[in-house]
This record gives C-alpha cells, sequence and structure tokens, in this order.
C-alpha cells in the first residue's frame, strides 16, 4: 500500500517507470512457474544458492522453539509464491485509486488553501482511495487461510488446498463439504470486516440502517 501511494505520488519519474514494469511483470508471472523457479535457484545446487529446503513443513523430530523456526524457514519460499501476486496487485490497485482521486475537486480545494502536501496525501486521499484495496480484502481474508492448491502440492506442504483435492479425488464428501463450509464462513468474516473498515472510514455510511 505505501508502494502505491509512493508510485502515485511521483507519477512519470524513472522510478515510477522502472517499479511500475517490473509490478506488472510480477503480475504477469504464473505461479506454478514462480514456484518452479524458486526452488530451483534456492533450494538446489544448480546456483550454489542452496539456502532453503525444497518441501515439507520442518523435521517432526524436532521440539520446542528449533521446531517453530524450522517451520518458519520451510514456509518461506511458500509464502513468497503466496503473496507476491497480491503485493502487484495491491500496489497497482493503490496507485491508480490515489490518482483517481487526486482528480477530485476537494483534494485541489485542500491544495489551492495551502494544506501542506503530506496532510493533503495521507489524511484526505489516501482514506478515500483504501476503499478497493478493503474490497479486495473481503476476498484475500480467506484465501490467506485455506491456502493455495499449486503452492501445497508443488512444496509438498499439507495444508487445506491439498487435503480438499485429496478428499474429492477419494470422494470424501464429509471433508469436503467442511471445507467448502470454513472457507465460506471465512468468507463472511473478510466481508464483515471490509463493511467495518468502510465505515469507520467513510462516516457517511451508516450499518444501523
Amino acid at each position: 500500500i505505501p508502494l502505491g501511494v509512493y508510485l502515485s505520488i511521483h507519477e512519470s519519474s524513472w522510478k515510477e517507470k522502472i517499479i511500475s514494469s517490473f509490478t506488472f511483470g510480477l503480475y504477469a508471472m504464473p505461479l506454478f512457474w514462480v514456484a518452479t523457479m524458486l526452488i530451483h535457484i534456492f533450494a538446489t545446487d544448480t546456483y550454489h544458492l542452496n539456502f532453503f529446503p525444497a518441501s515439507g513443513v520442518g523435521d517432526p523430530f524436532t521440539k520446542g522453539w528449533a521446531a517453530f523456526g524450522d517451520t518458519l524457514w520451510h514456509l518461506i519460499l511458500p509464502l513468497l509464491c503466496l503473496v507476491y501476486h497480491d503485493i502487484a496487485y495491491i500496489t497497482m490497485q493503490m496507485k491508480g485509486a490515489m490518482l483517481e482521486v487526486y482528480q477530485q475537486d476537494y483534494i485541489k480545494l485542500a491544495i489551492a488553501k495551502g494544506l501542506p502536501k503530506k496532510k493533503v496525501i495521507w489524511r484526505h486521499a489516501f482514506r478515500n482511495a483504501l476503499f478497493p484495496i478493503i474490497t479486495h480484502f473481503s476476498a484475500l481474508f480467506p484465501a490467506m487461510i485455506t491456502g493455495s492448491i499449486i503452492v501445497e502440492n508443488i512444496f509438498g506442504i499439507p495444508g487445506m488446498g491439498d487435503l480438499s483435492v485429496k478428499s474429492i479425488l477419494n470422494q470424501d464428501w464429509p471433508v469436503v463439504s467442511c471445507i467448502v463450509f470454513i472457507t465460506a464462513i471465512l468468507t463472511m468474516i473478510g466481508m464483515l470486516a471490509a463493511d467495518l473498515l468502510m465505515a469507520k472510514l467513510n462516516p457517511r455510511i451508516n450499518l444501523n440502517k
């Protein structure tokens, strides 16, 4: 989100063009290819950068804080695969929303009144530009919890996405129903959180009606 605000402030600069081009490229890269390349580069000896494990979630015989650290170390590459697409999307969405808000009359009035640039950006423009991001959050929240089928299969992670695929193949419909139910509940929670944030940012929205 701060990167999107930065790009909107420095529109048409060489930094903005480079970062925007990189963000578009990041958004266009398919998930399965990125996951495969991360394993090939950082989990094998091909480029002598074998820093991370290629699969699993840690040694099951490790206990205590060592097990916690080992699990985090195993999840670095999968987490990168899960977030890079949304980081690129939210960055460009925030940039576009800020540029649209800049064209509004109240922003021009605030600038004409001589308000500091930071105050105009963060107090007036930023709050109204957050609405598209909050709308996206309602769909992002359940996706973060339920996991990704592709990432879990490539990295060998026993998550809910992998469980749902195996349950469908094994025709274990009670498990499939539970996963769908949990996803629906998380979607409702995400939509409720988005509505509450909308009402917090925009006093004109009345949730009591």
